[in-house]
C-alpha cells in the first residue's frame, strides 16, 4: 500500500472494532424494526442490552481472530470463522436480551439480528479489500506483469502477487484456445499473438512463465516469441519452491541461457559414469578450469576413492579445493604438467588409475600473440603428462580436446590436433593404457565462453562486442559435456576420438540479442543516440573462423550411447610425427616460432598461418 494510505496495525484494529461496534448496534435496531414492521427504538432494559452489545461482541469476535486477519488477505477461508463468531455472539446476546426484558423478545429477532450482522461484517470486509485493491492499482510504482500460463499454478501465483500489493497483473497468456476470451478474477486471458499489444499498452516490464516442469524446448519457443520485447522473463521452477519462498519474485528465476538451446538432455548411463571413477583414484589436470572443476565435482559424486587435482594457477586450485574440501577426498597439487618428474611422483604415490587431461591454454587470441608458450603448454605438456602416466602405470587416460582442432585456423586448434595425434601414436606403443580423446565445442559459462563476457558488457551498459554478424558456434552445458566425457571414456576398448552431439550451431549475434532482451533491455542501432544496449561488430580476430567442425572428414561411427560418436579420422605416420615432435621441442627452447609453424602446417590438416597472424605475434 502507498504511504498515503498507510496506518499502523493498532490503528487498523481500533477502526475495525469501532466499525464492528456500529454494525452490532445497527443490526439489532434493524432486526427489531423488520420483525415489528416499523422503525423501533428499544425501551427499558433493552436500551442497555442494545447499546452495551459491543462489550459482549468484541471479545467474542477477537477470540475468533476477527482482528488478526489482514483485510487485503481476507478470503473465503475466513468466512467460516466469522460465521462462528457471529453465531455465538447472537446466541449469547439473545439469551441476555430475553432474560433482561420482562416481556421477553421475539425469538425471530435473534435469528434476524444474526443474519444482518453476518451480512454486514462480511461485506464491509470484502468492500474494504476491494477499495484497497482499487486504490493501490492506480499506483504507478506497481510492477506491471503478464503471467504466461493460466492453469492452476498461474491462478495461485496471481493470488499471491495480487495480495503482495507490489505487482499489477495486466493479463494472462495461455496457449490453450479454449481459455482465450475468458478471465480469472477479472483479468483477461489472451493468446500469445496479443503480447505486443499488451506489453506496449500496459508498459509491462516482466513476464512470469508459470508452467512447472516446462521442458527447455518449450522455454526456448516462448523466449523466441518474447525476445523482440524489452521485458524480463522469469520462470517458476515448481509450485513447491514458490510456496516455500517468502519473497514472491525470489521464487522465480531468470531464464538460463542453456534453456535457449532447446536441447533435450539424455539421461546419463550410470554404468558408464561409474566404470572408470567409482572406488578409483582419479587425477585431473587443469583441475581449476571450467571443465576440470566440473570433472572434480562429478568424480566426488560418483564415488571416487580419491581425486588428485593438478593445477598451476594457485587461486583456481584454491577455489575448487575449498569447494570440495568437505569430501575429505581431495588432494590439491600446485604444479604444471610440464614437470614430468613431480607429476610422476604424484601419480605413483596415490596409485592413480584414471586420468583426465584438461590442462591447456585455450584462449585463441592469447595463443595467437604467444604461439611458443601455447605450443609448449599444450603439446609438450600433453607429451610430458603421458610420459608421467606411463611411468606410473595408470589404466585410463582421457584427453579433453576441442572442435577447434578440426581444420584449425588458429594455433590453439593446431596444438590440440597435434596433441590428439600424440595420444594416438603413443597408444600404438603402450597397450597397457586405455586412451580416449573426447572432442566437443563451447560450453556455457566456461572461462572461454562468450556468455560471461556478454553478461559483463550488458551490466556495464554495453556495447556487446561480436566479431562477425554471421559467426556460429556449438554450445553445451558444462555439466552435460562432462557427463558425456566420462561416459565416452568408459566406452573405450581401443584408442578413439569421440565426438559429442552438440545439437545445432547458434548464431552468436542472435544469442546476444536474447541475452539483452532477457534482462529487460532493448537493442539499439550502432551509433544511435537512443536507450538500450548497442551490439558492435568488431571484425574477426586473427585465427578465428565463422563456424567450427567436429569431424575432419565428416565420417562417424555410432556407439552404444546416442549422443557419443567415434570420429573416423585419417591415418598418419607415427614415426614421422615423433621426429617432428622433437623438432618442435628444440624450436621452443630457441623461441623459433617459424619452424614450429612449419611443423604444425605439415602435421595438422587444414592449418596454415596467415600473414595477419604472423604480424600479430608478440615476441
Amino acid at each position: 500500500m502507498t504511504k498515503e494510505f498507510y496506518l499502523s496495525r493498532n490503528k487498523k484494529i481500533l477502526i475495525g472494532i469501532c466499525a464492528d461496534s456500529f454494525l452490532v448496534i445497527s443490526s439489532i435496531f434493524l432486526a427489531f424494526s423488520l420483525r415489528l414492521g416499523h422503525w423501533y427504538f428499544p425501551t427499558g432494559s433493552l436500551i442497555y442490552v442494545t447499546f452495551f452489545a459491543p462489550v459482549l461482541a468484541i471479545p467474542v469476535f477477537a477470540s475468533f481472530g476477527f482482528y488478526k486477519n489482514i483485510i487485503r488477505f481476507f478470503g473465503f477461508k475466513y468466512v467460516w470463522q466469522i460465521f462462528k463468531g457471529v453465531a455465538l455472539f447472537s446466541l449469547l446476546w439473545g439469551l441476555i436480551a430475553y432474560l433482561s426484558s420482562y416481556k421477553g423478545i421475539p425469538r425471530s429477532v435473534i435469528i434476524i439480528n444474526g443474519v444482518f450482522l453476518l451480512f454486514f461484517i462480511l461485506n464491509i470486509r470484502f468492500f474494504t479489500k476491494w477499495a484497497i485493491k482499487k486504490i493501490t492499482s492506480t499506483n504507478d510504482n506497481l510492477k506491471k506483469v503478464i503471467i504466461y500460463g493460466a492453469g492452476v499454478s498461474g491462478r495461485q501465483v496471481s493470488r499471491v502477487l495480487t495480495e503482495s500489493n507490489k505487482y499489477k497483473i495486466v493479463s494472462y497468456i495461455d496457449d490453450s484456445e479454449k481459455l482465450h476470451g475468458t478471465s480469472i478474477n477479472g483479468i483477461n486471458i489472451f493468446s500469445k499473438d496479443k503480447l505486443s499489444y499488451l506489453i506496449e499498452k500496459f508498459q509491462v516490464i516482466e513476464v512470469l512463465v508459470v508452467m512447472p516442469s516446462i521442458p527447455n524446448k518449450s522455454i526456448n519457443e516462448i523466449v523466441k516469441v518474447l525476445q523482440k520485447f524489452p521485458v524480463i522473463v522469469r520462470v517458476l521452477p515448481s509450485i513447491e519452491d514458490f510456496v516455500k519462498n517468502k519473497t514472491i519474485l525470489e521464487s522465480f528465476r531468470k531464464i538460463k541461457i542453456n534453456e535457449l538451446l532447446g536441447r533435450v538432455q539424455v539421461e546419463a548411463k550410470s554404468s558408464l559414469l561409474k566404470k572408470n571413477i567409482f572406488n578409483k583414484v582419479v587425477c585431473i589436470s587443469g583441475a581449476g578450469g571450467s571443465i576440470g572443476s566440473e570433472l572434480a565435482r562429478q568424480s566426488i559424486k560418483l564415488g571416487a576413492k580419491k581425486v588428485i587435482l593438478i593445477e598451476n594457477a594457485e587461486f583456481n586450485l584454491y577455489s575448487i579445493s575449498k569447494e570440495l574440501e568437505k569430501s575429505n577426498k581431495i588432494v590439491p597439487v600446485l604444479e604444471s604438467v610440464l614437470n614430468v618428474s613431480r607429476v610422476s611422483l604424484v601419480l605413483k604415490k596415490y596409485k592413480v588409475e584414471t586420468v583426465f587431461h584438461a590442462a591447456a591454454y585455450k584462449h585463441v587470441p592469447i595463443i595467437e600473440y604467444n604461439p611458443v608458450p601455447g605450443v609448449e603448454n599444450n603439446i609438450i605438456g600433453t607429451f610430458n603428462f603421458i610420459q608421467a602416466c606411463k611411468n606410473s602405470q595408470i589404466k585410463n587416460f582421457v584427453l579433453i580436446s576441442t572442435d577447434k582442432a578440426v581444420n584449425p585456423t588458429n594455433i590453439m586448434g593446431a596444438t590440440k590436433r597435434f596433441s590428439e595425434k600424440l595420444i594416438i601414436s603413443f597408444a600404438e606403443q603402450n597397450q597397457g593404457i586405455s586412451f580416449s580423446i573426447v572432442r566437443f565445442g563451447n560450453v556455457l559459462g566456461s572461462s572461454g565462453s562468450v556468455i560471461p563476457l556478454f553478461n559483463k558488457q550488458i551490466e556495464n551498459g554495453g556495447p556487446v562486442t561480436i566479431t562477425h554478424k554471421n559467426i556460429v558456434r556449438y554450445f553445451m552445458t558444462i555439466h552435460e559435456a562432462v557427463e558425456l566425457v566420462i561416459q565416452a571414456s568408459a566406452l573405450s576398448k581401443e584408442t578413439n576420438i569421440y565426438t559429442l552431439d552438440m545439437g545445432k550451431q547458434m548464431k552468436i549475434y542472435d544469442l546476444a540479442i536474447k541475452m539483452i532482451h532477457l534482462k529487460g533491455l532493448e537493442v539499439k542501432e550502432e551509433g544511435a543516440n537512443t536507450p538500450g544496449i548497442e551490439i558492435k561488430i568488431t571484425g574477426l580476430r586473427p585465427g578465428e573462423k565463422l563456424y567450427e567442425e567436429l569431424q575432419i572428414n565428416k565420417e562417424t561411427s555410432p556407439t552404444s550411447h546416442s549422443r557419443i560418436f567415434i570420429a573416423n579420422e585419417p591415418k598418419f605416420d607415427s614415426k614421422q610425427l615423433s621426429e617432428d615432435f622433437k623438432t618442435i621441442k628444440d624450436s621452443i627452447s630457441k623461441n623459433d616460432y617459424k619452424t614450429i609453424e612449419l611443423i604444425l602446417t605439415k602435421n595438422v590438416e587444414g592449418f596454415k598461418m596467415t600473414k595477419l597472424q604472423k604480424n600479430n605475434i608478440a615476441i
